[in-house]
C-alpha cells in the first residue's frame, strides 16, 4: 500500500475519532442523566408502594372491623326479632285471657241477673240545639 494511502486512512480515522468523541461524551451525559432519573423514580416508586401497603393494611383492618360490626348488628336484630316474637305471643295470651275474662264476666253477670250497660232507668234524651228552634 502506498504511503499516501496510509496517510489518508490515518487522516480519516482521526476525523472519525474527532467527530465521535463529542458524540460519545454527549451519550455518556445522557446515560448518566437517565440513570439518575431512574434511581430517583425507583426511590419514589418504592416509597409509594410502601405507602400503598400501609393503606391496604388499614383498609383490610377497617373491612374486618366492619364485618365484625355487621355481625353484631345482625345478632342484635335476631335478638330483637326473638323479643318481638315473644311479645306477640304474650299479646296473644293477654288477648285470650281478656276474652275469656269478658266471657266469664258476662256469664257471671247473667247468672246473677244483672244486665250489663243498663242502670235501670231510661236515659233522658235531649233534643239537639238546632232542632229546638225548628220544632216550635
Amino acid at each position: 500500500m502506498p504511503a499516501a494511502a496510509v496517510w489518508v486512512l490515518v487522516a480519516l480515522a482521526a476525523m472519525l475519532v474527532a467527530a465521535a468523541v463529542p458524540a460519545l461524551v454527549q451519550l455518556r451525559r445522557t446515560l448518566k442523566a437517565a440513570q439518575q432519573t431512574l434511581e430517583t423514580t425507583g426511590r419514589q416508586v418504592s416509597q409509594t408502594i410502601d405507602r400503598l401497603a400501609v393503606t391496604l393494611e388499614r383498609v383490610e383492618r377497617t373491612a374486618e372491623q366492619l364485618e365484625n360490626g355487621i355481625g353484631r348488628v345482625k345478632s342484635l336484630f335476631e335478638a330483637l326479632g326473638g323479643i318481638g316474637d315473644a311479645l306477640g305471643r304474650i299479646r296473644s295470651s293477654v288477648l285470650a285471657v281478656a276474652s275469656i275474662g269478658s266471657v266469664l264476666g258476662s256469664a257471671l253477670l247473667g247468672a246473677f241477673g244483672v244486665k250489663s250497660g243498663e242502670s235501670g232507668a231510661a236515659p233522658e234524651r235531649k233534643e239537639p240545639l238546632g232542632q229546638e228552634e225548628h220544632s216550635g
